[in-house]
């Protein structure tokens, strides 16, 4: 009797002993063989590569205590393989093409389609528009996968066809954090204390200038509180706006320091005090070539950030051929892992 419970203890400290050693060696695998490859050798490779502790250098620290007690209350299919997935690897801008055709819906009963985002310039309404080859220009990096490039400050004429406007042009969209963690899988009241608990978010984004002159460009953050968000409600104020209305076209002061000075007065006589602007000078890319531009904010604590509003902005650039738009691909907002802050 006592030879077969020292073996039964044998056997458990064997297992648990082998838990533990899967689980760490589960923990150095990329995102996606863990995601993908590992949950398909067996179910107790499945059960492995969704424990917190596989998942403990690349998820930040308060996002694993919300599993400090087990499974989520309401929540049990939740596990932190699956939460990683919904709130790390999410692209929350919900058109990162910025192109009007690639997500407008068609309301009930209205004539026209609405767009997600809005578009214009110095002299009225410009588009953002397509565009899969320029002679110009070297091939998208192959990071980008299958993104669509796109040009702003441009209007289609004719088969092939694109008309430039000279000057400063601007593509904006509004990102409603909640509702994008939702779309991502989310519960909204998870959603709301994640927003909450001081994650890193970044936007990226591929630009390009002519072979001849790279053009400028320059990427705007806009960060609105959700008190901000109902008062530019209440005030009429679109959100899609907010970027040229405390950012104005043309060259802002030198620096991004001054750049984010000019916004916060503009932003505080809208009434919109507790929001932010984040951006820099006007940067002008290597002619002829792709170049990565990201930004990267730790959102607050406690006072959650509701609405993120994403600008790009584009100078168009002379060459032979006349007025060259300057080019964007690959846009994305997400959160960053604990492993590359």
């Amino acid at each position: 009797m006592r030879s077969q419970t020292l073996a039964k203890l044998q056997d458990e400290r064997e297992a648990v002993l082998c838990d533990y050693t899967l689980r760490k060696v589960l923990s150095f695998l990329e995102v996606q063989e863990l995601l993908c490859a590992a949950a398909l050798v067996s179910s107790h490779w499945r059960q492995a590569s969704q424990c917190k502790e596989v998942w403990r250098r690349r998820m930040h620290k308060q996002v694993l205590e919300l599993f400090s007690q087990g499974p989520l209350p309401g929540q049990p299919w939740l596990s932190p393989a699956r939460l990683f997935h919904c709130l790390y690897q999410s692209n929350l801008l919900r058109n990162s093409s910025f192109l009007e055709r690639e997500n407008a819906v068609k309301l009930p009963g209205a004539p026209r389609q609405q767009a997600w985002e809005a578009t214009h310039n110095a002299r009225g309404m410009t588009w953002a528009h397509p565009f899969d080859f320029h002679p110009e220009l070297s091939p998208l990096p192959a990071e980008c996968g299958s993104a669509k490039p796109f040009s702003v400050g441009c209007l289609a004429v004719g088969p092939g066809g694109m008309l430039s406007f000279p000057g400063w042009s601007e593509v904006a969209q509004v990102c409603d954090l909640s509702a994008a963690l939702a779309a991502a899988g989310l519960p909204t009241e998870l959603s709301q204390q994640l927003l909450a608990s001081g994650l890193t978010l970044e936007l990226s984004v591929y630009v390009a200038g002519g072979a001849i002159s790279g053009g400028e460009y320059q990427v705007a953050t806009t960060l609105l509180s959700a008190a901000d968000a109902a008062a530019a409600a209440a005030a009429a104020i679109p959100l899609a706006a907010l970027p040229r209305m405390t950012l104005p076209f043309g060259h802002p002061p030198t620096g991004s320091a001054g750049v984010e000075q000019t916004a916060a007065a503009n932003l505080k006589a809208l009434g919109l005090s507790s929001s932010s602007l984040l951006a820099k000078a006007p940067l002008q890319p290597p002619p002829g070539e792709w170049m990565r531009y990201s930004c990267r904010v730790v959102l607050p604590k406690g006072a959650p950030v509701s609405h993120v509003v994403v600008a790009l902005r584009g100078k168009a650039s002379r060459n032979r051929r006349g007025l060259f738009a300057t080019k964007f691909a690959a846009a994305h907002l997400g959160f960053v892992t604990a492993d590359n802050c």
